[in-house]
């Protein structure tokens, strides 16, 4: 071995190290995978576009065992959903369900009040949740 040449360059040959050019490449070629693929995400999932079209607008408790829930939903003519309209307990457990059926009609945002039976008394009633079917 000469002064001149590196001395990494026999243990670079003996361990497979690769020269920096190859580390460069694989650098950018992963890079590139990882953009194209939150590229199909953005595009595939389009989280931009999921808006709620419902909304809980009040509640009243009946009585220990019955909630009154009122929320609106927007729907278009004809367009249908179901919607989970839960009663909660004061730590915030589902002490009642109840899913009902919309259909959109000619005035696109409707109020509508919906009574839930529950298993102990409540303290909160709410629309919890809303899918298109």
């Amino acid at each position: 071995m000469t002064l001149r040449e590196t001395p990494g360059a026999d243990l670079d040959a003996r361990y497979g190290r690769r020269p920096a050019r190859g580390r460069m490449l694989g650098v950018v070629v992963t890079a590139g995978v990882l953009v194209v693929a939150a590229v199909v995400w953005l595009f595939w999932a389009q989280p931009w576009t999921a808006q709620e079209f419902w909304r809980s607008t009040g509640y009243r408790i009946l009585d220990d065992r019955t909630v009154e829930v009122a929320w609106s939903v927007t729907l278009a003519e004809g367009q249908s959903a179901s919607c989970a309209i839960a009663a909660q307990n004061e730590v915030h457990a589902i002490v009642g369900w109840r899913v009902v059926e919309v259909v959109g009609a000619a005035q696109p945002t409707r109020a509508l009040t919906e009574t839930v039976r529950t298993t102990e008394p409540a303290q909160v009633g709410l629309a919890y949740r809303c899918w298109l079917t």
